[in-house]
């Protein structure tokens, strides 16, 4: 929109219409612009938005909490009833899924860093020390 206001974002779609016939008989199309909820795009744009390597730290966290979660203890930033492993687990868990092409630590390190924070920025995983589960 370019009269709007700035920064605002706008959830929509691209959908075939059609405009008419040609000379030939065949159907003339464009595209219009539909509006689409919010909350609905946004979804599939994070879902779409994952890196391998935050595939594969979703996975490993999966397994993790299936083979060997724990409701952990009482608390106030840890939804009731959740299972959970420790961040340490869960990272053992994605080193062996090869999280990294690399078997350089570092290179293990920085690619769970970042599958970790892009996890938790599409609120797919959260997390509270040393805890973290599947949101």
């Amino acid at each position: 929109m370019k009269d709007g206001p700035q920064d605002d974002e706008f959830a929509s779609r691209l959908e075939v219409v059609e405009i008419g016939i040609d000379d030939d008989g065949d159907k003339i199309t464009s595209c219009v612009i539909v509006p689409v909820d919010g909350l609905e795009a946004s979804r599939k744009d994070k879902a779409a938005r994952l890196t391998k390597g935050a595939k594969i730290a979703l996975a490993a966290l999966q397994e993790a909490i299936g083979e060997c979660g724990d409701i952990p203890p009482a608390s106030n930033h840890i939804p009731a009833g959740v299972k959970c492993v420790t961040q340490e687990r869960w990272r053992d868990y994605a080193y062996r899924q090869g999280i990294s092409g690399s078997d350089e630590p570092r290179a293990r390190q920085l690619a769970f860093r970042r599958a970790h924070e892009t996890l938790v920025a599409a609120k797919k995983v959260a997390a509270w020390e040393p805890y973290v589960w599947n949101v």
